[in-house]
């Protein structure tokens, strides 16, 4: 992965030796993508999650994936009853990015043991504008959602989208859904230094009406970064939060390595 000038590259290498984290077995994490994430990314950390912790992974389809473009609201329903007809143990959601739209609206209506969202976009004007801004400087509208950009008006062009999805602001409000979540436990994960959703989040989870809400930030990660969970300490915080067993962020053997510029002192025997 290409962060500025420098490479960053997730090395994990599966060992057959049992992990303390291999406690999941009969548990289901549903993991709902970013817009248009792609599918190597999902595909890696889904093998990752299923082998660390044992727990069965699957990944719903895209934000974008379906003619009629609705935030990921359309898979909620098939998931839902996929959840049911599973009968696992023990249910976690994961929303990535616009992901979080559709995992938090799940997590509303089902009761659900776990919701853990990670760069979610918690504001869809501000993180329109923010994608806007980003490109439009160098005239490179090349973001996959650059379809819907306009350097006439973000505003305008952001309630048409609600608009020809048949939505409003408040049916995408996740921060409002977390308010009114049936999970037992809810955690996000946010970085300032996002560059498609810092700051869109809550200052603290009193904001919800709740206090079981843990906000995990980090000062240093980009939003492609945070999505690809490509950072011991997003890694070892992540399943920490998820198997409640405390993992260090130097035991190669469960969240592998991040190495830099392809360091040598950073392969993985």
């Amino acid at each position: 992965m290409n962060i500025g000038d420098t490479v960053k590259t997730w090395q994990f290498k599966a060992h057959n030796k049992a992990l303390a984290t291999q406690k999941m077995e009969g548990q289901l994490v549903v993991i709902f993508p970013g817009y248009r994430m792609n599918p190597q990314t999902l595909f890696l950390t889904q093998r990752w999650l299923n082998h660390v912790t044992g727990a069965d992974v699957v990944i719903a389809p895209n934000p974008d994936d379906s003619e009629a473009f609705s935030f990921g609201l359309n898979h909620v329903l098939p998931v839902q009853q996929f959840i049911k007809s599973y009968n696992a143990s023990h249910i976690h959601i994961v929303g990535l990015s616009m992901g979080a739209v559709a995992a938090a609206q799940l997590a509303e209506k089902t009761e659900v043991d776990s919701l853990f969202l990670v760069a979610p976009m918690i504001n869809f004007k501000s993180s329109l504008n923010a994608m806007y801004t980003k490109y439009s400087a160098n005239s490179l509208l090349s973001w996959p959602m650059g379809w819907f950009l306009s350097a006439e008006d973000i505003e305008e062009v952001s309630e048409l989208v609600l608009e020809n999805a048949n939505l409003t602001m408040a049916s995408i409000d996740v921060q409002n859904k977390l308010a009114f979540s049936k999970a037992s436990k809810i955690n996000v994960f946010v970085s300032s230094n996002d560059d498609v959703v810092s700051g869109n989040f809550i200052d603290t989870p009193n904001q919800l009406g709740r206090k079981d809400v843990v906000v995990r930030r980090y000062n240093n990660l980009s939003h492609a970064e945070m999505l690809g969970l490509i950072d011991e300490s997003l890694l070892a915080d992540f399943l920490t939060d998820l198997t409640n067993i405390y993992v260090d962020t130097k035991d190669t053997s469960i969240i592998g390595k991040v190495c830099r510029d392809n360091a040598i002192e950073c392969k993985i025997d």
